[in-house]
């Protein structure tokens, strides 16, 4: 009997935006590594696999990579018409995504799907194929784990850096307006990771702190109101870090100081576990009433190096 061959390619997720890339056939291959993991066929006269496909590796990150998972099975036994379903599963990695994995039905059997998509949630996730034909028989791929992580620090803060600047330059100008009062201001950072939406994202406006006097502590309760996501092909909203600023105390006397400029130990205190704090102060280690307003800034990083893809909710 004629052999038939089947392809089919499992989507995760779908894309906010593509970008194209111009290059030849050989430069391709140097770019991309295919990993091929045999499926349990019961029987030796048919052939199944499942070929992982992704931009490099089974390490992605989230909001610059993307990947394929591509079923393909070969049998002398079966046609198309003889698929019930298919379904692929995902588990964090340790469970059984069969039996504790969000199941996803693919509409139109083995037909060719051709899908690229990005991930939607970060984490260590196995998944697990399943074909069943009319006569009862199932077939299970074998597992493929893929590692989801968040971009470093340098790389969010550098997308939120121009958001950053303006929060600075709105604290001073506050000052400035009210001599002798001040307040921070700040955002929550959040990826936003859905089929619509996918993207880095901040509170707009701004978040303010109370109005405070000279010798006064000035405070910011950053509200955060994240949506997560058990499924990695689910869309979802994240926090992923926490940013505000100091304000100058240029129209104070001398005798009210910052030392050190940079994180305070409420600041470190209050940021919350594998989320990443930024705040924006003068540069100078210390600084007291009466400076001038405009001296060297900088963003000062506090909180992890970076987030752990094992810890997200």
């Amino acid at each position: 009997m004629k052999k038939t061959k089947f392809l089919l390619l499992i989507p995760l997720t779908g894309l906010l935006w593509i970008l194209l890339f111009s290059c030849s056939k050989e430069d391709l291959s140097k770019t991309q590594q295919v990993k091929q993991v045999n499926i349990d066929t019961k029987s030796t006269d048919e052939d199944v696999q499942v070929v992982f496909l992704t931009s490099g590796s089974s390490l992605i990150t989230l909001m610059q990579g993307n990947y394929q998972l591509r079923l393909s099975f070969y049998t002398p036994w079966y046609t198309e018409n003889d698929v019930a379903y298919v379904y692929y599963y995902i588990a964090k990695t340790g469970d059984d995504p069969l039996k504790d994995g969000e199941g996803h039905y693919l509409d139109g059997g083995v037909s060719m799907l051709s899908y690229s998509g990005n991930p939607l949630k970060a984490g260590i996730w196995d998944i697990q194929a399943q074909v069943r034909f009319n006569d009862g028989e199932t077939y299970d791929s074998d597992i493929v784990t893929v590692t989801v992580e968040y971009p470093p620090r340098e790389v969010i803060k550098s997308w939120v850096s121009s958001d950053m600047d303006d929060a600075w330059q709105k604290t001073k100008e506050f000052a400035e307006k009210n001599h002798g009062k001040y307040k921070e201001y700040g955002f929550c950072l959040y990826a936003y990771l859905d089929r619509d939406i996918y993207e880095l994202r901040i509170d707009s406006p701004f978040q303010t702190g109370n109005t405070s006097e000279c010798g006064e502590d000035a405070t910011l309760t950053l509200y955060n109101s994240p949506h997560p996501s058990t499924d990695p092909s689910q869309g979802g909203k994240y926090l992923i870090g926490l940013f505000h600023t100091h304000p100058p105390l240029t129209y104070c006397s001398s005798r009210v100081s910052r030392n050190p400029t940079g994180a305070s130990s409420i600041d470190t205190s209050n940021l919350r576990p594998n989320t990443l704090g930024f705040v924006y102060d003068y540069s100078q280690g210390s600084i007291k009433g009466g400076h001038d307003i405009n001296l060297g800034a900088k963003v000062y990083d506090y909180g992890p190096e970076e987030l752990a893809v094992s810890s997200m909710d």
